[in-house]
């Protein structure tokens, strides 16, 4: 029994949370309530939740405090569709799965936005800044961000991914859970016509299809992966960076002491000219290198996001089946189906009980198929946790595993506090020395080492929710038999004191053929289900390792050194007659100074021996330009590469999304059979909601079906001659 202190403890709690900015999810809510009898996280306890959030006037705070394990979805939230299942309040039930399905729909929506953001291939404009063009940096920046950027995006693609998931989760279980009731009145009614004739009735179990069994895409694994390329790739930018800065900061030191060193200026600005050449050009045949890697992070990218959108198409044949067909046949019958079995059967099976003894006994009946009905919904409860559990506690452990290494290597080089008597010896300095190297290990490691403990003890705690659910399982499972032989011993006491005369059956046989018509099309809408290509997830065909073929790169190196062994000896013939050229061009220009200059002191300068270039000048110069060819050899040979990856890619991305859109296609008819049962179910809703007799509800009422659910005459007349056995 509920009491107000219970109520009162989850709303103080609730308004503790709030202050704090915090939730609470239902274990942890189980667990501060266990002192008022709660034993564990159950359906109980969205129960109190929901209770408590009435209680005190719809309250706000408590919705918003108290969230699932599985998606943070208020309790509150989807606790109302239970709520209106048991007052049978049709309008509310209808209008809480309408608002899931465009939940669902929403979420789709934005998942192929953010797919198609992933996979339009756009280019992307960086600025990276004067000091980084300068420095050679530009393209590593450009690199970075762009990586970042892509990043981001993915990430945003994933958690659309996870939402959907979780949006179409909540709107099956709903869906279970209305079925669930289309059970019980299966049952119920099943159960009369057996009381009237006798094993003349056969009531088939419905064959519940498993909506937990749907898959899903691993993306947290994807996206864990893509992390540590991700990561890998930033941190070698980040080391490139600062040997691009480091080496443009020496190249510029070199150049002017060269500069100051050689006699001939001009020689020196070219020695410094060509060392900036150098420098750049080996920025960029690094940049070049590193935007292979991102080639291959694009590549990966590409490949998750077509996984994904061919998987997308999947979810939205789901999505299509339970909104067009599904949910809407299901509303329908709980809407639509008490009128007429009501009219037809309530008033004849309500005269059959007519003694107290047999009234007593129906009344335990139908306890019994209340409880029933209650304990397949704590089944999907339970069920629905364990597999959470498992999830969890499997992608805890990959973090950790993930973590373990840099965890252990924290741990290692944590400082170890001094000794008292080494402090004393030390007057201090060790002691203040460990307290500033604990500060830095904190500042970097504390993270990582909190986090990685965290989940150990998080593991610890979903293993315990985990064996809490299993054995709650196993024991409803116990109730459920002990409920299957307390139904058997009621339906037989029944039988028993229940005399049924011919002429009340043949009065049942009037409306027989509807009645059974009516509970046909329950089982039938209670055995919805998904076909299997829209349970299994989409296995994505593996991408081989896109490199440049062996040959091609041969290929490249060979022309590389041809082009570098051609323009350096180039460079390396007849160096003295490029000296006599430069000296001649040299004189020449005194020459024409000394024409106008009349300055003698300049005269002096001009025809000074300190600038002349020397064969050493011009030594330098060769040096310079051979490694200047050498280094535009290297970038030649890193583009060259770099195009033939890129094309390796081109080929490799086509030929997986081919595949892809082959799958795409099987999907696509999926949504094809759907819409088309989907126009003339909506002729039929739209018959039942305006049909005001009561035949004629029936009639259409009926042809929700997908078969042939009446019972023909024929059949009739066997039935009665007790020569047939009707099946529900």
């Amino acid at each position: 029994m509920v009491t107000n202190s219970i109520l009162q403890r989850i709303k103080d709690i609730a308004d503790e949370q709030i202050r704090d900015h915090e939730t609470m999810t239902r274990p942890d809510l189980a667990f501060e309530l266990r002192q008022y009898g709660v034993k564990g996280d159950s359906l109980e306890v969205d129960k109190l939740v929901f209770e408590a959030y009435s209680f005190y006037k719809n309250s706000k705070t408590i919705k918003d405090t108290f969230v699932t394990q599985d998606s943070n979805k208020s309790i509150v939230s989807l606790y109302l569709l239970h709520n209106a299942i048991d007052k049978a309040d049709y309008k509310d039930v209808q209008t809480l799965m309408t608002k899931s399905l465009s939940t669902v729909d929403s979420s789709l929506s934005e998942l192929d936005k953010q797919l198609k953001e992933n996979l339009a291939g756009t280019s992307i404009k960086i600025a990276t800044g004067v000091a980084n063009i300068a420095s050679g940096n530009s393209a590593v920046v450009k690199i970075q961000k762009e990586a970042s950027f892509l990043f981001e995006r993915y990430t945003n693609m994933v958690n659309s991914y996870e939402s959907s998931k979780t949006d179409i989760t909540d709107l099956t279980k709903q869906f279970v859970y209305l079925r669930n009731d289309i059970v019980a009145q299966y049952r119920r009614y099943g159960t009369a016509l057996i009381d009237i004739f006798g094993d003349s009735i056969k009531v088939l179990e419905p064959e519940l299809f498993d909506f937990d069994s749907i898959e899903w895409l691993e993306v947290q694994n994807m996206l864990q992966n893509r992390n540590l390329e991700y990561s890998r790739l930033s941190e070698t930018c980040t080391q490139l960076m600062t040997s691009i800065s480091a080496g443009f900061k020496n190249m510029l030191e070199n150049s002017a002491n060269v500069y100051r060193a050689v006699g001939n200026k001009g020689v020196g600005l070219a020695l410094a000219g060509l060392n900036y050449l150098s420098h750049f050009v080996n920025a960029h045949t690094e940049a070049t290198k590193l935007e292979a890697e991102l080639q291959m992070f694009k590549n990966n990218i590409h490949k998750d996001g077509t996984l994904i959108k061919t998987d997308l198409i999947r979810l939205l044949s789901i999505y299509k089946s339970m909104n067009d067909v599904n949910i809407p046949k299901a509303n329908a019958f709980y809407r639509f189906s008490g009128k007429v079995l009501n009219s037809e059967l309530d008033a004849m099976i309500d005269s059959l009980y007519g003694t107290e003894e047999l009234m007593q006994l129906k009344e335990q009946r139908d306890n019994i198929f209340a409880k029933y009905k209650k304990l397949e919904n704590i089944v999907v409860d339970h069920q629905l946790n364990i597999d959470n559990c498992i999830k969890i506690i499997q992608d805890h452990r990959q973090l950790i595993g993930n973590l373990e290494g840099d965890y252990n290597h924290a741990i290692k080089i944590k400082p170890n506090k001094p000794s008292v008597i080494v402090n004393l010896l030390t007057f201090g300095s060790k002691g203040k020395a460990f307290n500033r190297e604990l500060y830095e290990w904190m500042q970097q490691h504390s993270p990582i080492v909190k986090q990685y403990q965290n989940l150990h003890v998080d593991v610890k705690l979903y293993e315990d929710d985990l064996a809490f659910h299993k054995a709650a399982l196993s024991n409803v499972e116990t109730d459920y038999l002990s409920l299957k032989q307390q139904l058997k011993s009621v339906n037989s006491t029944i039988r028993k004191a229940l005399l049924v005369s011919n002429e009340t059956k043949v009065k049942f046989t009037d409306s027989l053929s509807c009645i059974v018509g009516v509970l046909r099309l329950a089982r039938e809408i209670a055995n919805t289900s998904l076909i299997n290509s829209q349970v299994k997830v989409v296995k994505g065909i593996k991408l081989d390792n896109i490199i440049v073929p062996e040959n091609v790169q041969q290929s490249i190196s060979s022309l590389t050194a041809m082009l570098k062994e051609g323009m350096a000896s180039s460079v390396k013939e007849e160096p003295e007659k490029s000296l006599k050229v430069l000296n001649e061009m040299r004189n020449y220009q005194a020459q024409e100074i000394c024409k106008t200059e009349t300055d003698t002191q300049t005269l002096v300068k001009i025809n000074s021996s300190d600038s002349k270039i020397t064969k050493n000048d011009i030594r330098n110069i060769q040096n310079a330009t051979i490694q200047s060819v050498d280094s535009i050899a290297h970038l030649f040979e890193a583009h060259a590469k770099l195009n033939v990856l890129k094309e390796e890619s081109n080929i490799a991305i086509e030929l997986y999304d081919a595949q892809m859109h082959a799958l795409q296609k099987k999907f696509k008819l999926i949504i094809e059979g759907v819409n088309n049962k989907s126009v003339v179910l909506r002729e039929t809703m739209k018959q039942l909601n305006t049909t005001q007799e009561a035949n004629k509800l029936k009639e259409t009422l009926l042809s929700l079906s997908d078969g042939e659910i009446l019972l023909s005459e024929r059949e009739i007349d066997e039935f009665l001659n007790d020569n047939k056995i009707i099946e529900l």
